[in-house]
């Protein structure tokens, strides 16, 4: 599965692409859709983020590299999966 764009692949294959994420988000609960939405949004920002860092955004990079070096500060994974609505039972583990 690729939902994303590589050189030489052909728009058939992008159509096909994007048809499988319709159909993976087709298939989720209900619950797990704002989830999904805030995911996908938070991709598309990231892609196509053109306005200039500010000093307020160099700021926030500092003090979050900083944070780095505070284990205390840290958040678990159950804390960073239920800010959306998730939990570690939404992703078992395959043998």
């Amino acid at each position: 599965m690729l939902l994303y764009h590589q050189r030489g692949v052909t728009l058939m294959a992008q159509l096909i692409d994007k048809q499988e994420a319709h159909d993976l988000i087709d298939q989720m609960p209900a619950e797990q859709i704002p989830a999904t939405i805030s995911f996908l949004k938070s991709m598309l920002g990231a892609v196509g983020d053109d306005e200039p860092v500010t000093e307020e955004d160099v700021q926030r990079y500092r003090e979050a590299k900083a944070a780095l070096n505070r284990p205390e500060k840290w958040a678990c994974m159950e804390e960073v999966l239920a800010d959306f609505g998730l939990t570690l039972d939404d992703f078992p583990l395959k043998k």
